[in-house]
């Protein structure tokens, strides 16, 4: 009578599998990994799939956008500046304030401090073309008072500060600004009847 050796019929045989011959490392199981089947062109594709890829693109052009926008503000400001003296070439003031309100619209700074701006320096403008207006030949004749123009040049710092704040903080220096003109509008109505030019010049530029 044969001998059976326990484990050794071809059921169990089988389920070994072939035999190993000496020396050979046993094969491992595959462990899938993501780090191992995903690459930098696949991860790009999956987040574009996603619209993830979309999202970052707009957020980085609105951020360049809104960089830009600042420095024409700056820009704008500038020039409005050396144009609300007389002779007004009122075209071109009004144009580059067109421009202002613009450039401030795309980099999201507060509108009521870019309006209030605006009817400071046309207020000045015309005063000062009336002023020059009213006796051509003197030589200082489109000469404002003092306190006027320090005031327009005090709305164009707050533009400034403004555009240069962090965009957390640019609201806080916007409503500490308004608070300061506010109170030296009030000390400067009576000036000239700059008053009534300011708030003729509220109605055009208050947008």
């Amino acid at each position: 009578m044969s001998r059976v050796t326990v484990g050794s019929g071809p059921r169990e045989r089988a389920r070994a599998g072939p035999p190993q011959s000496a020396g050979t490392t046993p094969a491992q199981p595959f462990l899938w990994h993501p780090c191992r089947v995903l690459d930098a062109s696949t991860v790009t594709a999956l987040l574009g799939a996603l619209g993830v890829g979309s999202l970052v693109a707009a957020y980085v052009t609105a951020n360049r956008d809104r960089r830009a926008s600042r420095a024409a503000v700056l820009r704008k400001v500038q020039a409005i500046e050396l144009e609300r003296w007389a002779p007004v070439d009122w075209l071109k003031m009004r144009e580059h304030s067109t421009e202002l309100s613009a450039a401030a619209l795309v980099a999201q700074l507060p509108r009521s401090v870019v309006s209030e701006y605006l009817a400071l320096a046309h207020a000045a403008a015309t005063l000062s073309q009336d002023n020059a207006e009213r006796d051509p030949d003197d030589e200082y004749s489109g000469g404002i008072s003092s306190e006027v123009a320090e005031l327009a040049r005090e709305g164009a710092r707050v533009v400034i500060a403004v555009t240069w704040a962090p965009r957390p903080f640019a609201r806080v220096r916007a409503w500490l600004g308004l608070r300061r003109l506010q109170r030296a509008e009030k000390a400067a109505n009576d000036l000239e009847s700059f008053g009534s030019r300011l708030k003729t010049a509220r109605q055009l530029w208050t947008y």
